[in-house]
């Protein structure tokens, strides 16, 4: 019996993840309006990556967060990810990242 070999294997302190409650907290989720920056990842001082971030919440039926990178090979990659927002039982609104899957079962 054959064993499944992993190939690209690294520790979780090397990977980066993007979180919505921190992109409200920067400024990114304004709406009715284009923000643009740039968010760096680092672990234990040492930078991992940075990403140009671009929100766009102009239309509240198309909210949208895109992020660009560089890829494998100095390729640019970008990724959009599509945003909720859910109002508050006491006031302001709560956001969510929408699941490409998900939003794709729609």
């Amino acid at each position: 019996m054959g064993r499944h070999r992993v190939v690209h294997t690294c520790c979780i302190e090397e990977t980066v993840w993007l979180d919505i409650r921190l992109l409200r907290a920067w400024g990114f989720l304004n709406v009715g309006a284009v923000t643009r920056g740039v968010v760096k990842w680092r672990t234990l001082g040492v930078d991992l990556r940075s990403a140009q971030t671009t929100a766009d919440l102009r239309s509240l039926s198309a909210l949208r967060v895109t992020v660009v990178w560089c890829g494998i090979g100095g390729l640019p990659e970008t990724q959009a990810i599509a945003i909720e927002r859910v109002r508050c039982r006491f006031g302001g609104w709560r956001y969510y990242f929408v699941c490409p899957r998900a939003a794709g079962a729609k």
